[in-house]
């Protein structure tokens, strides 16, 4: 009975023994804790009475160029030829993702 007891121990100190050697083994590769994510502007074409999805983003605003373009969610509708009409989209945390300056054109 002894001599169980002294395997068993023997063996859950090799165990965890080499738990503790594997965890140290992790290591974490890709982060940079101090990148900043800068906004990111674009520009866009999109064809008259044609629609264009923003691809970016989870809100989106229209901030100038009503007169040739609509704006239905992330749903660009050319309406006139011209521009430039900007959009400005937004992250899902509320972070300004960057601005669409968007021109109209004839197909």
């Amino acid at each position: 009975m002894k001599k169980l007891l002294t395997a068993l121990s023997i063996s859950i100190l090799a165990l965890s023994v080499g738990g503790a050697a594997s965890a140290a083994d992790v290591a974490f590769t890709g982060i940079e804790p101090n990148r900043v994510i800068t906004p990111q502007d674009s520009e866009q074409t999109v064809f008259l009475n044609q629609d264009w999805a923003i691809p970016n983003g989870s809100s989106w605003q229209l901030l100038s160029g009503d007169y040739y373009i609509s704006l239905s969610g992330n749903v660009v509708h050319g309406k006139r030829v011209g521009g430039p009409a900007k959009v400005r989209a937004f992250k899902s945390n509320g972070d300004l993702l960057g601005v669409y300056t968007i021109n109209v054109v004839k197909k």
